[in-house]
C-alpha cells in the first residue's frame, strides 16, 4: 500500500484496497477451507474405520 494512501482519490483508494484483497484471499478462505476438508476427510476415514472393526468383531461372534 502507498504510503500516502489518504492523498489518493476515493476511486484510486478502492482500486488500492481491491489490489491487496486479490492478493490475500486464498490465506483468508482457501487455506482454512483446505484445512478444514484435510480434518473432515481424516475424521470421516476414523469413523469409517471403527465402525468396519466393530463390525468385524460382531461377524467373528456370530460365525463362532
Amino acid at each position: 500500500m502507498s504510503s500516502d494512501f489518504g492523498k489518493l482519490t476515493p476511486t484510486q483508494q478502492q482500486k488500492e484496497v481491491d489490489r491487496i484483497v486479490a492478493a490475500n484471499w486464498h490465506t483468508k478462505f482457501a487455506v482454512p477451507l483446505a484445512e478444514a476438508l484435510g480434518m473432515t476427510l481424516v475424521l470421516s476415514l476414523a469413523v469409517y474405520d471403527l465402525v468396519r472393526a466393530i463390525g468385524w468383531v460382531i461377524g467373528g461372534f456370530a460365525a463362532s
